[in-house]
């Protein structure tokens, strides 16, 4: 079973034809940081793109999880730019969709 608006696991497979995948990637949360970096301001452009890439730069530095989503601006742009400086550090990331199932 998927929870509204899950779609993808902590890996970033698509999961809506493999609940037992899903629940094994859910039972996974365990091993998460006490903190996760919410990327809603990462999208926002009234701060310079090249801020926002070091924001994530620093986060990604310090070994924290993220959590975003196409609906936060273009953070997923900001967050290819920082993931594409440091392949080595790409974080464990929490993807939200708005899209039906």
């Amino acid at each position: 079973m998927l929870f509204p608006g899950c779609r993808f696991g902590l890996n970033g497979k698509d999961l809506r034809h493999a609940p037992d995948q899903f629940h094994r990637q859910i039972s996974l949360a365990g091993r998460s940081p006490p903190y996760i970096y919410g990327t809603t301001r990462l999208g926002d452009n009234q701060i310079p793109f090249d801020d926002r890439v070091r924001m994530a730069r620093v986060a990604m530095d310090a070994g924290i999880w993220f959590h975003t989503s196409h609906t936060y601006g273009n953070a997923l742009e900001v967050l290819r730019a920082a993931f594409d400086q440091n392949r080595a550090k790409v974080p464990e990331l929490i993807s939200k969709s708005s899209e039906a199932l």
